[in-house]
């Protein structure tokens, strides 16, 4: 299944080459046709291309991927690849010499080392692909065949943005600042001061990574979950938010927002779906409605505020990004993309989730309740015992 929404600000379409600011915004829901338009992207592109993902598997779609990367290469294309250490780690060594002997750059992000004290390093989870410094892949998506999905099994739900124009310039200076193991670029002090504004009709770049003082992504969340007014909807992989965000959830729907989450209905993380229902008496109580995505595994990280803003990227709502993580979001504001991203959310919603039943967690045994406390609570501590294993240093590339 594959969606696009496409808006385009900037000059008439006559003086759209001559216009600095032009700039081209898609929202793209994954499956065949993303991967399609990476490969035409990498196919298109003249000069170079980085591709830094969390995933990238020696599969079906991974070697089409790879064999796309490596006929850039013999066109002269400058191929910049980095990958985490952990979700690549089982990406064989012959995989990733063929890419090598074929002229392409690949690093591996925070490799697992062990040593006496054990540590570990902080995690690459965003999904980025820029080719040419004009144009750009935000996502969810790895690069794996469960995200493509095929004739006999559908793909896993998740989304990304394409975008093209100005804004792809900084995101390049991004994959080049953690290829070379550099700091970020900075943001202007103006520029984090400045208060934002829902509807003004333009996109932002949002990381987060605690290790360089970036936490733009979660804010952007808190922000539009306290300003929203008529509705809001969520759709969170592993949804397993700080107090704060409950709070901000429940205020929402206690002031007459329509407030909407799009949960998984099965998982791939083992006692993640035990866990998330200890948050949904608090969640009904309070008015926010629960959804609970049927067909496959839900892997979106997306929101949508009052039809004028939305997310989208990698960063899930849970500690994991929030401490560990290098995460990637777009936010857009712009009320064309919105509201016709949130009319797809509002489709997935009556297709292909159950609506999640107070009757059935308000009502519940001493037993069930304590159980779904110990995997929250165990999920929760395991994450920040892993926090503390974590260096900062430790997002070196090799």
């Amino acid at each position: 299944m594959f969606a696009v929404y496409r808006k385009i600000a900037g000059m008439p379409k006559t003086s759209q080459v001559q216009n600095d600011n032009f700039q081209s915004i898609e929202v793209i829901q994954g499956g065949e046709g993303f991967f399609q338009r990476l490969l035409r992207l990498i196919e298109g592109s003249r000069d170079v291309i980085h591709l830094q993902y969390y995933i990238f598997n020696n599969d079906t779609t991974g070697r089409e991927v790879q064999h796309a990367l490596l006929n850039a290469c013999k066109k002269g294309v400058s191929v910049n690849i980095v990958l985490d250490g952990i979700g690549s780690m089982n990406l064989p060594k012959r995989f990733r010499r063929e890419l090598e002997e074929g002229g392409a750059k690949l690093r591996i992000f925070s490799p697992v080392k062990f040593s006496i004290p054990f540590r570990t390093g902080r995690r690459l989870h965003h999904k980025l692909a820029v080719f040419d410094q004009r144009k750009a892949l935000v996502g969810g998506l790895n690069i794996a065949d469960r995200y493509r999905g095929d004739a006999t099994a559908r793909p896993w739900l998740d989304f990304a943005v394409f975008v093209e124009g100005d804004i792809c310039k900084p995101l390049h200076e991004l994959a080049v600042s953690i290829l070379a193991r550099k700091p970020y670029p900075k943001i202007p002090i103006k520029k984090l001061l400045e208060k934002e504004q829902l509807g003004r009709q333009k996109v932002e770049i949002r990381l987060n990574d605690v290790f360089q003082g970036r936490r733009e992504v979660r804010r952007g969340y808190n922000r539009a979950l306290s300003n929203a007014r008529q509705s809001l909807t969520l759709a969170s992989s592993y949804f397993l938010p700080k107090r704060k965000m409950i709070r901000l959830l429940c205020k929402a729907a206690s002031r007459g927002v329509d407030t909407r989450l799009i949960l998984p209905g099965y998982t791939d993380v083992l006692f993640y779906g035990t866990a998330v229902k200890y948050l949904y008496p608090k969640l009904l109580k309070c008015g926010v409605k629960v959804f609970e995505y049927q067909p496959t595994v839900l892997h979106a990280k997306v929101a949508v505020a009052d039809d004028r803003w939305c997310t989208i990227g990698s960063f899930n709502l849970n500690d994991l990004s929030e401490l560990l993580s290098v995460e990637l979001n777009l936010e857009i504001f712009d009320e064309d993309v919105a509201k016709v991203f949130r009319q797809r959310l509002d489709d997935i919603i009556k297709q292909d989730c159950q609506e999640v039943s107070p009757d059935d967690y308000l009502n519940t045994s001493w037993l069930t309740r304590l159980k779904r406390k110990v995997f929250y609570f165990g999920i929760l501590q395991s994450i920040r015992l892993l926090h503390s294993f974590t260096e900062e240093g430790r997002g070196e590339s090799v």
